[in-house]
């Protein structure tokens, strides 16, 4: 069995023993399909996690620089720090479901556009011309090693059926390109000349 492990294809599992992963457990989803989640309650949520996360990283780094001042650096920039965070998780939420519901699509694009709006929100913070475009052009990059981790993992343990199919056929990182066929068909529907054809009946 330990040789069939390591060395051969591992033997099926079943259903109800299938380990899932832990976003499925809490119910938290970063990358849901923002075409079917509830925009604000995702929203708040990042928020919820920014503001929690900012103090948490004040106190990293407060103790990093000295540890004896720790308290002192935390007072001044937990709250700020937590702000800006909050700030930042927000607008990357709402900007994707704005940009996935003006588009009704569900891609990368919409990640990359919601990443530039956060790193320029970190950017504006940062006060410095070479910082502001180091995090406008930052954030997108860490988005989308996030979002690949996030669906390579997603994609064989919880994603449907037809979510796979469209993500083999379409995939995510495809730069949209015109289809002739579909232009001439929906052209044709809209005409009135696409009904189905119905046979005569026979007298």
């Amino acid at each position: 069995m330990v040789w069939w492990n390591l060395f051969g294809p591992r033997p099926p599992r079943k259903e109800d023993e299938r380990v899932l992963p832990w976003w499925t457990v809490t119910k938290i989803r970063p990358f849901g399909n923002p075409l079917e989640s509830d925009p604000m309650r995702e929203g708040v949520k990042a928020v919820a996690v920014g503001a929690v996360t900012g103090p948490i990283h004040s106190l990293v780094l407060g103790w990093y620089l000295d540890p004896k001042t720790m308290l002192e650096y935390v007072k001044r920039d937990a709250l700020r720090r937590g702000g800006l965070y909050a700030m930042v998780g927000g607008a990357f939420i709402y900007t994707r479901a704005a940009l996935a519901q003006t588009r009704e699509k569900n891609d990368l694009w919409n990640i990359w556009g919601a990443a530039s709006v956060s790193g320029v929100i970190m950017g504006l913070r940062a006060g410095h011309p070479g910082r502001f475009f180091f995090r406008a052009l930052f954030m997108p990059a860490v988005f989308t090693f996030m979002y690949s981790t996030f669906m390579t993992l997603e994609y064989g343990s919880t994603m449907r059926m037809e979510d796979k199919i469209a993500y083999r056929q379409t995939g995510f990182t495809r730069i949209p390109k015109r289809d002739p066929y579909a232009e001439r068909w929906k052209a044709i529907v809209a005409r009135g000349d696409g009904e189905p054809y119905v046979a005569p009946a026979l007298e």
